[in-house]
């Protein structure tokens, strides 16, 4: 179950079931970038592995995509 807004309100926010598609991020980058700066690996890779990262977010009842940035 996720919060979203409900149309027309700056205050009300009501409940539907999503899936919420959970995962991590691979940042690779060129040779030569300060490996110390942006905390790469040997591969010039920065792995983002938060726990409970949330990739996308899609309401389960007409599909549509929940922009979890908006919500605070």
């Amino acid at each position: 179950m996720v919060e979203v807004a409900e149309k027309n309100s700056m205050e009300e926010g009501m409940l539907v079931p999503a899936w919420d598609l959970m995962g991590y991020s691979i940042d690779k980058y060129k040779p030569g970038v300060s490996r110390e700066y942006y905390g790469l690996d040997e591969n010039n890779e920065f792995i983002d592995k938060s726990f409970a990262k949330s990739m996308i977010t899609i309401n389960a009842i007409d599909g549509s995509i929940i922009e979890r940035t908006l919500m605070s």
